[in-house]
């Protein structure tokens, strides 16, 4: 899953177990270790402010139909003429039997003159389950909650 920032043809599909250490390394400020292509993941975009049509992708969405995102957690993820509903109970993603992480998944919904249509919009919430960092990481972390999202 490395990749330097001029290799060409780079593949970027992690499974849960993946995304779930990119996250944890994000978390720690180790994520430029990772040596991932610059921009693959953006941390200045929002995903749950904008609707996905206008959702800023990148570059490479046109090829793979998927973009990823770091944000912080929310719970209104409501836009002008939408909203993010959850759509599963949090599943729990393991690592070598360890409990790491969890993973949810939303659909987007047009809310148009008081109908709600579903669509076939969709986005995987990650979040890092706690307990798999050390004392001395939960003090660098504090209370810091980073959600790595993808979809569409």
């Amino acid at each position: 899953m490395s990749a330097s920032d001029d290799q060409t043809g780079f593949y970027f599909n992690p499974n849960d177990r993946q995304v779930i250490n990119i996250l944890k390394e994000k978390l720690l400020g180790r994520f430029e270790h990772l040596r991932l292509p610059a921009g693959l993941i953006p941390d200045t975009i929002n995903p749950y402010s904008y609707d996905p049509v206008t959702l800023p992708k990148g570059d490479e969405f046109e090829h793979v139909k998927k973009a990823f995102f770091f944000t912080n957690k929310q719970e209104n993820r409501t836009v002008k003429d939408g909203f993010w509903r959850i759509s599963t109970l949090p599943m729990k993603i393991y690592s070598k039997g360890d409990m790491v992480g969890f993973k949810e998944e939303f659909n987007f919904f047009w809310s148009i003159q008081n109908e709600t249509i579903k669509t076939n919009w969709f986005m995987n919430e990650y979040n890092v389950n706690q307990a798999i960092f050390s004392d001395d990481e939960r003090k660098a972390i504090g209370n810091k909650s980073l959600v790595m999202g993808h979809g569409f």
